[in-house]
């Protein structure tokens, strides 16, 4: 038998008469805006999360609407995360989507970038993967480094990897996915210098056999 449920107030929830989330086939088209008819408001499910945006009908919720729509398709079809939530891994994923695209050739093969950066990032990923984006800092980078330094990397090879990996960084504020604060910390950092910390050089190139 089916029971009425109510809520603390006396009133059915609003959530109640939303429309269920039904599997459905992935569509090239974005969800549409509905209409929710307990609140009056409109309301679109991305990802499973329901945004409402205040009266159905309305220009502004129609603009706020498209608006929505439209970053959620240029962030890959997925829920933007507050810079507080978006870990180093996810950073690096919405990068690798940009890097595929942008390091290509004029016949849309990928570049040799491709493969620095992979190198390069990996040296962070592998240890600070799970880690909140927004609290890798300076001595997070310094810490990659030193880690590079005691596999018996070169210093070239190393300044290129840290180089890299601030570049991740610059894409990431001018994405708006970390604070700009993040990647000028990084900046301070500076390059290894020849005949310190240790590093070895790498070896000189040698002349080609006559």
């Amino acid at each position: 038998m089916k029971t009425k449920e109510t809520a603390l107030s006396g009133q059915k929830q609003a959530s109640d008469q939303l429309e269920p989330l039904t599997p459905r086939r992935v569509s090239v088209r974005p969800p549409k805006l509905r209409h929710h008819k307990a609140t009056g408001q409109g309301y679109v499910v991305l990802n499973g999360k329901y945004i409402f945006f205040g009266p159905y009908g309305e220009p502004e919720v129609i603009e706020q609407y498209h608006r929505t729509i439209a970053e959620w398709i240029a962030n890959g079809r997925q829920q933007q995360k507050t810079p507080e939530e978006i870990t180093i891994n996810e950073l690096l994923a919405r990068f690798w989507v940009y890097a595929e695209g942008y390091y290509q050739d004029a016949a849309g093969n990928p570049t040799t970038e491709i493969g620095n950066l992979r190198v390069a990032l990996r040296h962070m990923c592998d240890i600070y993967g799970n880690t909140k984006a927004i609290e890798f800092g300076p001595r997070a980078l310094k810490t990659v480094r030193q880690r590079m330094i005691d596999k018996g990397l070169c210093r070239n090879h190393i300044n290129k990897c840290i180089s890299r990996i601030k570049t991740l960084f610059k894409w990431a504020t001018a994405e708006e996915l970390l604070p700009g604060a993040v990647y000028h910390a990084l900046m301070t950092v500076p390059g290894l210098k020849k005949g310190r910390n240790g590093v070895r050089e790498s070896e000189p190139v040698k002349p080609a056999p006559q």
